[in-house]
């Protein structure tokens, strides 16, 4: 059980090391692959190959215990590789909650009156602006004759959104 968990943490914090040195280089435009590809496909592929190494050389820690150590280290990593891919766009884009947070935060003890939150990066261009522009990047919409339209991807991706906000009963805008 320990080594599951070490192993599941060491590989986590391994891919951690990995995407910190890659987008230190340069932030990879199509991060979501980057993402999957360090710490999906890098993981899966790096214990397959140690265990056939393992396996080929006749290694005696080779055996069903390692098998089953390193299939719940993979997916203890999973989960952990999950719950990061899932926080980590709310890490890197722009978020009023966040800047609120920042802004109260940087005010001290003294603390600050919700009018005193009025910032100028709650303007158009912060609100909308940025939201286009990942939308347009994404593939989800599309500027046709000054216009900006749903492509096939973004209108798929929308009705699930839609459909599953209307099977929890949550209503149109806000509130889940």
């Amino acid at each position: 059980m320990t080594g599951m968990l070490l192993g599941g943490l060491g590989l986590f914090a391994l891919c951690q090391l990995v995407h910190i040195a890659v987008w230190r280089v340069r932030i990879p435009e199509a991060y979501p692959l980057w993402l999957l590809g360090i710490f999906v496909v890098l993981p899966t592929v790096g214990l397959a190959c140690w265990l056939l190494w393992l396996a080929a050389s006749g290694s005696a820690l080779f055996g069903p215990g390692l098998l089953i150590q390193c299939f719940g280290a993979w997916v203890l990593h999973g989960g952990l590789s999950g719950v990061y891919a899932i926080a980590y766009p709310g890490v890197i884009h722009f978020s009023p909650t966040t800047e609120i947070a920042k802004a109260i935060a940087a005010s001290g003890t003294r603390g600050l009156r919700a009018a005193e939150l009025d910032m100028p990066l709650f303007g158009a261009e912060h609100m909308v602006g940025m939201r286009i522009e990942n939308l347009l990047k994404a593939g989800m919409i599309e500027r046709r004759d000054g216009r900006l339209a749903a492509t096939v991807k973004g209108a798929r991706i929308a009705r699930v959104f839609v459909s599953f906000r209307r099977m929890l009963a949550l209503p149109e805008l806000g509130g889940g």
